[in-house]
């Protein structure tokens, strides 16, 4: 014997299955939150270990955030190709480039909204890594060796990172300022309230505390990591 569902039968029917859809689609956008910042902790500590190898062979000096040509330690001046870093390993780093250097989390938050971006962005590395100081720009080289560092388990060397590029707009940046700067290059809380960071002891890990957030539009997800600048400072001026 056939039975005809009722309307009332049938609205329960759509709502169990509207609320089993959610539920599954819920999961499955918290599943790619979390492998999109597995990936992106895999990436800084490639690319950290690309600045140990780079230190290495230089002294024990950090590469710079950028030469005197403009390029940058992440992409060449006209950003068609990978930058000191990877013009100092060859080939095989260039041609991975576009992936390794490139927070995945990044393409949902700056390459689908803005066609300048660059491909290789999504990182940014602590300034005072590179010069020491904000005056210490090219050619007044001042750089800083690794066995210098006071506190290597706090300073950052790599993290998510956004710039503003006016008021309303947040944009892609290759660099970290020091919170009391109070200049971008932020962290950047992309994933899902926690920016991924790497440090110069070599452990990458998410934060999910900001400090002074540089826009209340963006308060909940752009900022410095510390409240002051001891996440940023690499030595004590003695």
């Amino acid at each position: 014997m056939q039975k005809n569902f009722t309307l009332v039968e049938l609205i329960v029917g759509f709502g169990i299955i509207a609320i089993l859809a959610a539920l599954t689609g819920g999961l499955c956008l918290r599943a790619r939150t979390e492998a999109r910042k597995a990936k992106c902790l895999a990436n800084l500590r490639q690319i950290g270990a690309f600045h140990f190898l780079y230190a290495n062979r230089n002294g024990g000096r950090f590469c710079p955030a950028y030469d005197d040509h403009f390029n940058q330690w992440d992409s060449s001046g006209n950003y068609k190709k990978g930058g000191i870093l990877a013009e100092f390993f060859g080939e095989e780093a260039n041609a991975n480039a576009s992936v390794v250097f490139a927070c995945p989390e990044a393409q949902n938050v700056f390459w689908k909204k803005q066609k300048f971006a660059p491909r290789y962005h999504g990182y940014g590395y602590n300034y005072l890594l590179s010069f020491a100081s904000q005056s210490d720009m090219p050619p007044r080289y001042r750089s800083v060796k690794i066995g210098q560092i006071d506190n290597p388990c706090r300073v950052v060397m790599l993290a998510d990172a956004a710039c503003f590029m006016d008021a309303e707009t947040p944009g892609p940046t290759s660099f970290l300022y020091n919170t009391t700067s109070k200049r971008g290059g932020y962290a950047d809380f992309r994933h899902g309230g926690a920016a991924a960071a790497f440090y110069v002891d070599g452990h990458a890990a998410t934060q999910r505390e900001k400090h002074h957030p540089p826009s209340e539009k963006f308060s909940d997800r752009i900022g410095y990591l510390s409240d002051g600048d001891e996440a940023y400072i690499p030595f004590s001026r003695r």
